[in-house]
């Protein structure tokens, strides 16, 4: 497996760790559980080992202990393994949300692209539009007393 798989697959261990709420001793308990009960002659999966995984500071060779941890999570294993493509953290920020409301595959990608086209569409108004001019002020009369205004113009709300 290559270190841009790794590095994918543990940092999206590593969200949805945090995103449950977590530790990566309960993480590494509840997979071990499994482990040890399917391979019982097998080394548990400690705390080190989901640290090392998460900080792609291992080779990951066994695929068996991913399905493990998609099982845990109650996720497919595809969304731990598939390369979505470049994401930014606001991407993935946004389909972690998505996937909290039941909301993945192509419908979370369509969501995902109507954000990007909102946000440029926001942008190019706002550089289209030029900021608000202040209202002209009356002019004062020599000797009046200066009235408070607020930003916009209007006297404020008397006590």
């Amino acid at each position: 497996m290559e270190q841009n798989d790794v590095r994918r697959i543990g940092g999206r261990v590593r969200l949805e760790r945090l995103r449950r709420g977590m530790t990566q001793t309960e993480l590494a308990d509840r997979i071990s559980e499994e482990w040890l009960r399917r391979y019982p002659d097998r080394k548990p999966i400690t705390q080190k080992w989901i640290s090392a995984l998460e900080n792609v500071e291992m080779q990951l060779t066994n695929l068996e202990r991913v399905v493990l941890i998609a099982q845990v999570f109650d996720l497919p294993v595809s969304a731990l393994l598939e390369d979505e493509g470049p994401d930014t953290t606001e991407d993935h920020a946004l389909r972690l949300v998505l996937r909290m409301h039941g909301i993945s595959g192509a419908i979370s990608e369509d969501v995902v692209r109507e954000f990007h086209l909102i946000e440029e569409q926001t942008r190019a108004m706002q550089e289209a539009s030029p900021s608000k001019p202040k209202p002209p002020q009356a002019p004062r009369r020599r000797g009046a007393k200066a009235t408070p205004s607020l930003e916009d113009g209007t006297p404020p709300p008397t006590p």
